[in-house]
């Protein structure tokens, strides 16, 4: 099993945001490649796009052992540590709540209060930094706020330290989320890839408040 099937469920699980409600500062996510030329592939469905590296491998959820919130998958073939494990990738997900979730810090804090416990290869995920986001520049019609997190971790199976970003996009009573992760070692090569990724993810749906 890759490893992404198996993070994205923990890692929303275990966002410790120590204080994000105090976060005001608001960005825009932009293409940030620069130099790096890259070409892009399209993935979408009736509610989410987004556009990933051409040299990436897509994972379809139907086809592979996936939790059920998942959308797709893409991973860097050449991120290969073991056999089938792929140190970077991106997941897109989708999680239906009972409820509105007025913003992704307030979701984030509540995912905390749920999942304080967790298993123990992941007691080191802590949080990097938390920014909100503009609704418009994720194609959100909600005046729910959308955030940024980046966080890291110490994966006691492996013996690595990973970095993460989530995308949190509360939509009605639905939230979506970006995820991708890499080698600490890797990340500063890798982050404008991601954050390029990310300037791409829009939602094609309006919340049910609308």
């Amino acid at each position: 099993m890759r490893r992404g099937i198996v993070i994205i469920v923990f890692a929303i699980a275990l966002m410790v945001i120590s204080g994000c409600r105090e976060a005001n500062r608001t960005i825009s996510l932009s293409n940030t490649v620069g130099e790096q030329i890259l070409s892009w592939k399209e993935y979408k469905n009736d509610e989410v796009k987004v556009k990933y590296p051409e040299n990436w491998v897509f994972v379809d959820p139907a086809t592979e052992d996936m939790p059920k919130q998942h959308m797709a998958g893409f991973y860097d073939n050449d991120s290969e540590t073991v056999e089938g494990t792929f140190s970077t990738f991106v997941v897109v997900a989708k999680f239906e709540y009972d409820y509105f979730v007025s913003s992704a810090d307030e979701l984030a804090l509540r995912y905390l209060k749920i999942y304080k416990s967790s298993a123990s290869e992941f007691k080191t995920y802590k949080q990097k930094a938390f920014e909100f986001l503009k609704p418009e520049d994720v194609g959100s019609g909600s005046d729910q706020k959308p955030g940024l997190l980046t966080a890291s971790f110490f994966d006691g199976r492996d013996g690595n330290k990973y970095i993460q970003n989530l995308l949190i996009v509360p939509q009605g009573k639905d939230v979506y989320i970006l995820s991708t992760l890499a080698l600490e070692s890797d990340y500063a090569k890798l982050e404008p890839i991601f954050h390029s990724m990310m300037s791409t993810f829009k939602l094609r749906v309006m919340p049910e408040n609308a």
